[in-house]
């Protein structure tokens, strides 16, 4: 079983250097980038993030799993 949980995201809201702010499912999520996997690879205007499984769990995001 994979460590990453593909989440269907809306858009990039914000970038920093160390974590991204998502719109999923119409709600405003940080998350770190050292969870996820290769996060200079994303689109800005929505596609899937590939997140470290507990991390998922942990912000309750797996209804978004695609």
């Amino acid at each position: 079983m994979s460590d990453y949980l593909d989440i269907k995201y809306d858009k990039i809201i914000r970038k920093t250097e160390l974590a991204i702010l998502f719109e999923i499912g119409g709600e405003e999520h940080w998350l770190p980038k050292s969870q996820i996997e290769n996060p200079d690879q994303l689109e800005d205007d929505g596609g899937d993030v590939s997140v470290q499984f507990w991390l998922v769990v942990e912000k309750g995001l797996e209804g978004y799993a695609s």
